[in-house]
């Protein structure tokens, strides 16, 4: 029972009646997770996607089909391979499911030493991979290794914050390695990984860890840095690292400044806070055009850079090109949970966002815990669509959007620059 849900946030969508009729997606049931999902294998093979992962079944070498009690990582697993239309084989065994083959990549395949094995938030479980119960949030890795030598690695940006464009942007990659004594017994120790490539997008250039793990990226744009790590033999293309997944770093500019913000003093900040960022663009010509509507699209790229989202998904709109250049901030919300397509899979990225579709994403992107019952005095209420009155009374309550000096809220006019620039400094996430 696969269906696709990415975030968190939909028992308060639901409860708050917060779900689009015809921007909904299928909410999950109680025997679910919502984790992240990643295949790893050899020679560049790598597929990731957040999935709802429910009590699934796998189908063994036998042809038995068995079923799993729990969301487990063997349920994880099929569920991707389900989505990416891949095989699998996978024997069923006194010690729980061991999964021989992924793809064309069988165990064996490169030496005598390597097979699939899975990681839970980058630890290898203690139990078969059919019986770890996974809970929301958690990272599930199937990875093709070598037994005695592949690691899984650690990357620390712990000392990087505040970057600006330019900023030096410096890399520890790290591991836990076993040794074993004359009477195997082990010892786990965490050691610098030498020799691996960080690979930066959107960048040729190769990024390789020196003795020490480190490496050292330079944000030479504002926005998202994004990158990932891995090391490989260079003749068999073994993973003598298993890719990581998307590490980001967000770069902003230094004081960006715009010419037509006179009467937009209220608005200022934000909007210089946004375009430090790289969340928002000017015509380039020093103008930010402050009254001009957003659309979806721009307010996904908006929502990702201002909350430091990870450029993760692979949902597919039928009406997002493959080339768009906002496509990945479109996918990352999607992702996310914030914004969602229709039931005819379209998610109209030049469409212009309404208020009230905006208070819809801000409420989701606050989650209140606590709503002061505040009802809203506006006289155009009625005219909110019931999708969004929730919303609309949730945002005005906490203070995230109000309406204009005529008490009226305007649920159907365009969100436009400003406002939402505004809105979500509000929010507080910036």
């Amino acid at each position: 029972m696969k269906k696709r849900m990415t975030s968190g946030l939909f028992s308060l969508l639901i409860a708050g009646g917060l779900v689009l009729p015809s921007l909904s997606v299928q909410a999950a049931d109680d025997n679910t997770a919502t984790v992240t999902v990643r295949v790893a294998g050899a020679n560049g093979m790598y597929y990731e996607d957040v999935l709802n992962v429910g009590a699934e079944s796998y189908v063994n070498a036998s042809g038995e089909e068995v079923a799993m009690e729990v969301p487990s990582a063997m349920g994880a697993l099929v569920d991707l391979l389900q989505e990416e239309q891949l095989s699998y084989v996978a024997d069923t065994t006194a010690y729980g499911v061991y999964v021989k083959q992924v793809g064309e990549l069988k165990e064996k395949a490169i030496s005598a030493n390597t097979g699939w094995t899975s990681y839970i938030n980058g630890q290898a479980p203690n139990v078969a991979a059919d019986l770890y119960e996974l809970h929301d949030g958690d990272v599930v890795t199937w990875a093709f290794v070598d037994w005695t030598q592949t690691l899984y690695p650690q990357v620390d940006l712990s000392g990087v914050s505040h970057v600006k464009v330019g900023d030096d942007v410096k890399v520890k990659v790290t591991a836990e390695q076993t040794t074993y004594d004359e009477n195997w017994n082990p010892t786990v120790s965490t050691v610098a990984v030498e020799g691996a490539t960080l690979h930066v997008q959107g960048d040729d250039e190769t990024y390789v860890t020196d003795a020490n793990g480190e490496a050292t990226l330079t944000a030479e744009q504002a926005g998202a840095l994004r990158f990932y790590v891995d090391k490989q033999a260079a003749e068999s293309g073994l993973p003598l690292v298993v890719r990581s997944a998307w590490n980001q770093v967000i770069a902003a500019k230094n004081n960006v400044a715009f010419t037509d913000l006179s009467g937009y003093a209220w608005a200022s900040e934000a909007v210089s806070k946004l375009a430090d960022l790289g969340a928002v663009v000017g015509d380039g010509q020093g103008h930010f055009l402050p009254n001009k509507a957003v659309t979806r699209a721009e307010l996904a790229k908006m929502l990702v850079l201002t909350n430091n989202l990870s450029l993760t998904g692979n949902r597919e709109f039928t009406d997002v090109a493959e080339d768009l250049a906002l496509r990945p901030y479109i996918e990352a919300a999607a992702a996310s949970g914030l914004m969602v397509g229709d039931a005819a899979g379209t998610f109209r990225p030049d469409a212009p966002v309404s208020r009230e579709e905006l208070a819809v994403v801000l409420v989701r992107l606050a989650h209140p815990t606590e709503v002061p019952e505040i009802a809203p005095n506006y006289s155009d209420m009625a005219q909110v669509q019931p999708y969004a009155q929730a919303s609309v009374q949730t945002a005005a309550a906490i203070g995230v959007m109000v309406g204009d000096p005529a008490g009226t809220f305007r649920p159907q006019a365009a969100a436009l620059r400003a406002e939402v620039a505004q809105a979500l400094v509000k929010e507080g996430k910036l």
